[in-house]
Order: structure tokens, then sequence, then C-alpha cells
């Protein structure tokens, strides 16, 4: 009888250390879960920190800081300006900005309409209103931009993609 009482004890106690590593495992899974989904969190872009890649794009352009407008930039990045071409390299998108901003001052404004983001990949849609000069020729001008953002290793927005439109003088008004 004493070693069948022993085997339901045993087995009892098995039973009661199973449960309670069971629900300490539970426990401590779920809260290195919401650790992890906290800390997640925090390093997620809410709409606002997407637009503030534009507007801080539009700074350092009426700034004519090439450094810092360049640095927004992914090694591989494309811009395509309002007259079709495509610019591609960081290299080359410094070679462009760098020859417009020696003969352009800009007083450039962008409103940022829809921001959206899914893991490693956001966008920045919006307007743009501009009063330039050029070799004392002054300029107003407004149109569309947009931004395809791609988060680097370093948990850094860059540039990927960047489009400009016109809306011809004369064009539908853009409503802010």
């Amino acid at each position: 009888m004493l070693p069948h009482r022993l085997s339901r004890i045993s087995v009892a106690i098995l039973m009661s250390v199973a449960f309670v590593m069971f629900v300490l495992i539970a426990r401590l899974d779920g809260r290195a879960v919401s650790v992890s989904m906290y800390t997640h969190s925090v390093h997620q872009p809410s709409a606002n920190d997407i637009a503030k890649v534009s507007e801080q794009w539009a700074r350092e352009w009426k700034a004519k800081n090439l450094d810092a407008l360049i640095a927004l930039y992914a090694e591989d990045a494309v811009f395509m300006p309002a007259t079709g071409s495509r610019v591609t390299g960081r290299a080359e998108i410094r070679e462009l900005f760098e020859k417009a901003l020696a003969v352009y001052t800009s007083d450039l404004q962008v409103h940022s309409k829809v921001t959206e983001e899914s893991g490693d990949l956001a966008y920045d849609s919006g307007e743009y209103d501009e009063m330039g000069n050029s070799g004392g020729v002054k300029r107003s001008g407004r149109g569309n931009y947009l931004m395809i953002l791609r988060r680097d290793r370093q948990n850094q927005w860059r540039i990927v993609q960047h489009m400009w439109t016109d809306v011809p003088k004369g064009g539908q008004s853009l409503q802010h």
C-alpha cells in the first residue's frame, strides 16, 4: 500500500509542480510580450512624426542646409521633380540640389494631408506653397508632394522615393 500511496502523492506533486510551472511560464511569457509590445509601440511613429520629415525637409531647403537635406535620404533614394525626370541615389540628388540652391532662394511651406505607416515603410502625401527667388526673379508655386520613407537600421526614417508636382498657373486652387 505504501508504494501505491507514494505513487499518488508523487503524481499529485508532479501535477502541482507542472501546473505552477505552467502558470509561471504563462505569466512570464505574457509579461515579456507586454514589455515587448510596449517597447515596440514607443518606437512606432505617429502620423505627426512622419509628417515632420517633410516639414524638416522644407526647413532645410529654406535654410540651404545641403548636408542636413541629403541626410534625410536613403543611399538608394529616388527624387522625381515636377519635370518628370528621375534622379537616383544620394550623390545625384545632392548634385541636383546643390545646383538649385546655388541660384534659388525659397520660402517653402508643406501641408501634410495623408500619412500612414506599416512596419518599416511609411508615406506622407501633401501640398506645398512656395515663394522663390532666382536671380532677382520672384516665382510663386504650389503643388503636391509624396514622400515614401523607410526605417533604417538606426531606426531613423529615410526618404526612399520623393516626388513633386506643380499646379499650373490658373489651375485649380489647392484646399488646405
